[in-house]
């Protein structure tokens, strides 16, 4: 990703210009955004299907001919993405992450050890994560209170430039329900650059959709 922020939003916005047909409306464009615009939606058809894959993550192609209609104009994606629910946290995350904002609720509490060295200008930081299970749903199997959450940590640093997300499935199991109050600790290592950052830790429960979230600042000087 450029150091620029702004030479990014750009570029992703040219991006998506060009996959669907489509003009940024940015820089010299935006002398004739709004003409553009009224020629684009005086007059057209709007269509639209729902995928019917296995959410594999896999790039699926799209066609669309008017064979009876030689007089329109056809504008489509060139293809879409049938993302699974673990893709889509993840983008979800670090989307919070680049444009401010949580995406569940803020009761995580994440505490970070000292940073150690792990190669030029990286380091290691000891990560603890400490999770209400009060938040969480657990089912009773095979004589166990259990769940697998997702969770994704992803940090950024001043100029915008993301350092290596991190993100795991975390099984949660007690042999008896938990009390009110209780809490589960999850302990990693957070790959990280020199410099402060900025990071968004989140967990995903795929038992009733909610998200658990906390952000804050990281990193060595």
């Amino acid at each position: 990703m450029p150091d620029n922020p702004e030479i990014a939003q750009e570029a992703a916005l040219w991006f998506l210009a060009h996959e669907t047909g489509g003009k940024p409306l940015i820089n010299f464009y935006r002398k004739v955004a709004l003409a553009e615009t009224a020629v684009d939606t005086r007059s057209f058809y709007w269509l639209g299907f729902n995928p019917s894959g296995g959410d594999d993550d896999a790039l699926h192609d799209i066609e669309v001919r008017l064979p009876r209609h030689g007089d329109l104009r056809v504008r489509s994606r060139q293809h879409y993405r049938d993302l699974s629910r673990s893709t889509e946290f993840t983008l979800l995350v670090e989307g919070s992450l680049m444009f401010g904002g949580l995406p569940g609720k803020d009761v995580l509490e994440v505490h970070f050890g000292t940073p150690r060295k792990a190669g030029f200008r990286k380091f290691l930081v000891p990560t603890w994560v400490t999770i209400p299970v009060d938040d969480l749903t657990l089912l009773p199997v095979d004589g166990q209170w259990t769940n697998d959450v997702e969770f994704r940590i992803s940090v950024v640093d001043r100029y915008g430039g993301h350092s290596k997300s991190l993100g795991s499935r975390i099984p949660i199991r007690y042999s008896e329900a938990p009390p009110p109050g209780e809490t589960f600790v999850y302990e990693t290592e957070l790959p990280i650059r020199k410099g402060m950052h900025r990071f968004l830790a989140a967990l995903y429960d795929p038992l009733t959709g909610e998200i658990l979230a906390r952000g804050g600042t990281v990193g060595p000087r």
